[in-house]
């Protein structure tokens, strides 16, 4: 499924889920089986109350070197139906450190993840990236060396 091909390349990409537990990222066949089956209604984990039982995560690669980009580096997923759009909010990050654009980001329907630009600052440091939509919320780090 795309949830899957996103996390593998997430993966040889370097792309980590930092704040999000790692059950986002294990046992992708079962996330693909729940997937096909579809909605439950009882996506566990991705914090918040929750609208259609899906999972939402945001990653970002780890660690960021500084003055980097504007690239399309970080990712917002979102497990279960992917008959409407979502839009991802994301918010919290010290801009000193990091910016991101859009601020609002749309997974567009049919999809399960859209990558967002990521441009870092010649500064070092640790910024949380809170992203929130449908009811959802993840956190991850972003670690800029």
């Amino acid at each position: 499924s795309s949830i899957k091909g996103v996390v593998q390349y997430n993966m040889q990409s370097g792309v980590t889920d930092q704040g999000q537990s790692d059950e986002a990222f294990q046992d992708l066949d079962e996330i693909d089986q729940q997937d096909a089956d579809g909605p439950d209604g009882g996506g566990g984990g991705g914090g918040g109350g929750g609208s259609g039982g899906f999972v939402l995560t945001v990653s970002v690669p780890a660690p960021l070197p500084r003055s980097f980009g504007p690239e399309p580096a970080g990712v917002v997923s979102r497990t279960g139906s992917t008959a409407e759009s979502l839009v991802v909010a994301l918010s919290g990050f010290d801009t000193t450190i990091i910016t991101i654009q859009p601020a609002d980001v749309v997974i567009p329907a049919g999809q399960a993840s859209q990558f967002f630009n990521i441009q870092t600052s010649n500064l070092g440091g640790t910024t949380t990236i809170k992203a929130t939509g449908g009811g959802q919320t993840a956190i991850t780090q972003a670690v800029v060396q």
